[in-house]
């Protein structure tokens, strides 16, 4: 029995040893979480986002919008797409958006022509022929659909 003792001894400086050490490991991981965090935000104050510059508000509103989308929120997405338009008319990306909003609804027709004017201000975005490749398909117009496909794999053959 005394040699259990000395045993014990061991497995509980053994024991002690460990809480210290994972104790100095939360320490320094909460110095790196906050060093990171200081990094991070220096780093948002001087790297701006191209798109908030050039769309102001409008962007605003496409971020709302896409959210929308994505939580399901038909209805919110779309009046959040509207409100971009309306600050920005030449706003490709929130036709796309209100584009793909009326897909998800089932309003091919005005599906259809967001997709077509998102096409009016840039013909050379691959993923707007995709959507619109995507909404001929839904809307029973095949060779409209094969024109896009081969015009987005002709932009972008990756």
């Amino acid at each position: 029995m005394a040699s259990g003792e000395p045993q014990g001894n061991k497995v509980a400086l053994a024991n002690k040893s460990a809480k210290q050490s994972k104790q100095s490991q939360i320490k320094h991981t909460s110095k790196l979480v906050d060093a990171f965090s200081k990094f991070a935000g220096a780093i948002a104050k001087e790297v701006t986002n191209p798109l908030a510059e050039k769309y102001g508000e409008a962007y605003d509103f496409l971020i709302k919008g896409d959210t929308f989308f994505f939580q399901d929120e038909v209805e919110q997405a779309i009046t959040s797409y509207q409100k971009a338009i309306t600050l920005m008319p030449s706003f490709t990306e929130a036709f796309m958006g209100l584009g793909k909003c009326y897909r998800r609804q089932g309003d091919l027709k005005r599906g259809l022509k967001a997709f077509e004017k998102a096409l009016t201000l840039n013909s050379f975005d691959k993923d707007i022929h995709m959507e619109m490749a995507k909404m001929c398909t839904d809307a029973g117009y095949p060779e409209k659909a094969i024109h896009h496909f081969r015009q987005a794999i002709k932009l972008d053959p990756t």
